[in-house]
């Protein structure tokens, strides 16, 4: 199981133009596959939403190169609020647990089989189809990857 330990305040909001505000960014997560991150991971997905100044986090999962975004089970944070979120890997299925001060969120998503008995943690990258505006900044800390 990956444990993460977050925070995201001012320093990580962004704008982008239209449509490309909604796209999924990456926090981190563990793929099962030792050349890509494309094939069989598991990753937090997140993004900023200006309108109601608040940041969504869901599950992003390649299955095979099949791409299982968690919409709509989407977790929410305001800035500057502190959150943990915990990836299980079972046999057929991944389970998201985000816990807050608030709240706890479960996520499951069935997957095509078993990936493997190993994997390797992989970081955070900006995604979609736009370069980040600036410098993100944000605290993430890993607590476990059994």
């Amino acid at each position: 199981m990956l444990i993460l330990s977050c925070l995201f305040d001012e320093e990580a909001k962004y704008l982008l133009p239209g449509v490309d505000q909604k796209d999924w960014n990456k926090l981190a997560g563990v793929s099962f596959n030792l050349f890509t991150n494309h094939k069989n991971s598991a990753m937090v997905g997140w993004r900023y939403d200006p309108e109601n100044d608040i940041f969504d986090f869901t599950s992003y999962i390649h299955d095979n190169r099949k791409v299982l975004k968690g919409e709509p089970e989407i977790f929410k944070v305001k800035p500057g609020e502190s959150f943990s979120v915990g990836i299980g890997f079972k046999k057929e299925r991944i389970e998201y647990l985000f816990v807050n001060d608030n709240e706890k969120f479960r996520i499951t998503v069935p997957i095509s089989g078993n990936w493997g008995n190993w994997g390797r943690q992989i970081g955070g990258w900006f995604g979609g189809n736009q370069k980040a505006p600036k410098t993100l900044k944000y605290i993430q800390y890993y607590n476990q990857l059994q």
